[in-house]
């Protein structure tokens, strides 16, 4: 135990406790293992660095953050991390939080959701700088209450359901439901049928450069009941076929959308 923290080994899943109220906590992962986890309580936001951390829990969440606390995720300059779960999996994600996420760092974030999602928040998630792909998920590549992009690179493929949902959940936070591009970069394929790659209620792009690519049958780039285009530069490329059932034909779509404002930006 160092200043408030306890630290506990099975195997190799690690079980880190921080409930003393001590602040400014900083974990520090790194080191491979193919069957561990990383499961953290704290009562106080922390930092969480990953420094080459490779971690895959055939079982379980790679790491999973049991309080609803901000937890700032550093992915350390030049490094690259990878964490993936198993399909056996009790839980919905390979990264799991039930408070929000914050990402900076210049380093790179590989995520592999094999269950359901590849990373999970039920509250925000931000990324401000630094390098995160989602390159598998049985169900949406990232999921939270909201998501916001001010900078840094992400990546979204192979997913069975969305790309990025924000949706409503349990616990009420602010701006649920939303999705905004301030800057960065998103790269997104909705290739797998039925898919919708952004889906929110609310959609904002206001800066960055973002490519969308919609090839699977009936899939949607874009599913939101309202977008606003005000700047930042965003490409859409849907090929994907057009499913009839009892007549009715579900398109591949670029936006869909009840309503749609651009003033600026290039669309």
């Amino acid at each position: 135990s160092s200043r408030g923290i306890t630290v506990t080994c099975n195997g190799e899943d690690v079980v880190v406790n921080a409930l003393s109220g001590t602040e400014d906590r900083t974990i520090v992962v790194t080191g491979t293992t193919d069957d561990g986890s990383l499961t953290i309580s704290s009562d106080n936001k922390f930092d969480l660095r990953l420094n080459g951390a490779n971690i895959t829990n055939p079982t379980g969440a790679a790491i999973n953050v049991l309080s609803d606390v901000r937890v700032k995720l550093v992915l350390e300059d030049g490094t690259t991390s990878s964490l993936a779960d198993g399909s056996t999996s009790e839980f919905k994600a390979a990264f799991l939080c039930e408070g929000s996420i914050e990402v900076y760092g210049n380093g790179t974030l590989n995520v592999a959701g094999n269950k359901q999602h590849g990373i999970n928040s039920d509250a925000h998630i931000n990324v401000y700088t630094g390098t995160i792909n989602v390159t598998s998920a049985v169900k949406d590549g990232i999921h939270a209450n909201n998501f916001r992009l001010y900078g840094g690179n992400v990546t979204v493929s192979g997913f069975g359901g969305d790309g990025i949902e924000a949706e409503y959940g349990s616990v009420e936070h602010a701006d649920q439901g939303t999705i905004k591009l301030m800057g960065g970069s998103l790269n997104m394929t909705v290739a797998n049928a039925d898919c919708k790659g952004l889906k929110c209620d609310t959609l904002t792009i206001q800066g960055g450069t973002h490519n969308l690519t919609a090839s699977g049958a009936q899939t949607k780039a874009i599913k939101s009941t309202m977008v606003y285009v005000a700047g930042g530069n965003t490409t859409i490329t849907a090929s994907g076929a057009a499913v009839v059932t009892a007549g009715d034909p579900s398109y591949c779509t670029g936006i869909k959308a009840t309503e749609m404002y651009v003033t600026n930006g290039e669309l």
